[in-house]
């Protein structure tokens, strides 16, 4: 969270505070190393919960640079390439919420960090926030991110590859026959295989 709140105020005070390029360098130079330290083939260590908290404060800092027309060297982090997949094959078919894994409580991750991807194209991204509801906004922050590229949001399919996916990284895996509501969907945790991991409980 601080990290984020040192990155808007270093892409609020560009070219107005002689600091503002250090904060910036910082502030991205964190969010990488957050990056880095999540499961290699998709999800947050810390679980879906505190994943989320995590991520999605960083990327309202990567949406506000990239609004700006800054330059972002982690918009193609892996993590965030892997997110797509993540995020649909954790969720349930009927109710669209994720299994309550780790410190899940039967949520809808990411939004923001999913948000960010599917401004930037990611049609998956952009089918993901209309099943979890994003695209109906509640809140001044979701009127004005969906309104940058509102033609984005148009129409979203579903993806084309299997549903079913493994994250070895994290210890995830689901079976899912299909992306329709009514689809069978069956989640295993068995993980992380070789880490500590303080929230993502057993």
């Amino acid at each position: 969270v601080l990290a984020a709140a040192l990155g808007l105020s270093a892409v609020a005070l560009q070219g107005e505070h002689p600091d503002a390029a250090g904060w910036l360098k910082e502030a991205l130079a964190y969010t990488r190393e957050f990056f880095d330290t999540q499961g290699k083939d998709g999800g947050c260590m810390e679980g879906p919960g505190y994943g989320t908290y995590g991520a999605d404060a960083l990327a309202r800092f990567l949406l506000a640079l990239e609004t700006a027309g800054g330059e972002n060297p982690v918009a193609r982090h892996p993590f965030l390439e892997t997110l797509p997949r993540y995020c649909i094959s954790q969720m349930c078919p009927g109710d669209r919420r994720h299994t309550g894994f780790g410190d899940g409580w039967f949520s809808q991750p990411f939004p923001l960090c999913m948000t960010f991807l599917a401004l930037r194209g990611n049609r998956d991204a952009a089918w993901y926030l209309q099943e979890i509801g994003y695209t109906r906004p509640r809140t001044v922050e979701q009127i004005a991110l969906l309104g940058l590229r509102p033609e984005r949001f148009a129409d979203p399919r579903p993806p084309a590859w299997c549903p079913s996916q493994a994250f070895l990284d994290i210890g995830y895996a689901a079976l899912r026959d299909g992306f329709n509501q009514k689809a069978a969907f069956l989640a295993f945790k068995c993980g992380p295989p070789t880490r500590e991991i303080g929230h993502n409980h057993y």
